[in-house]
């Protein structure tokens, strides 16, 4: 790392010497690939609970079809059914 590299909120930004920027994540690739694979359980959690798609993606700021492309709901067993809530 160069001696003009600054610190922010997003990681380390580094300043090259052609005055080109470089961004660093705090974070690995595999710390990323952990953090998504909870994020799939805990929609898939919801899903089993009967959070409808549209719910869910109000939680995360995310259209509900992302939430349907990341995990099928048809291929979801539900926990509760709609008969028992």
């Amino acid at each position: 790392m160069s001696w003009n590299a600054k610190y922010s909120d997003y990681g380390i930004i580094e300043i090259q010497p052609d005055g080109d920027l470089i961004r660093r994540n705090h974070m690995t690739a595999a710390a990323d690939r952990q953090l998504e694979d909870i994020r799939r359980l805990l929609v898939l959690l919801l899903m089993k609970l009967g959070s409808p798609s549209e719910e869910i993606a109000l939680a995360l700021q995310v259209d509900s079809s992302a939430v349907r492309k990341l995990i099928s709901a048809r291929k979801v067993k539900k926990v509760v059914s709609e008969r028992d809530g």
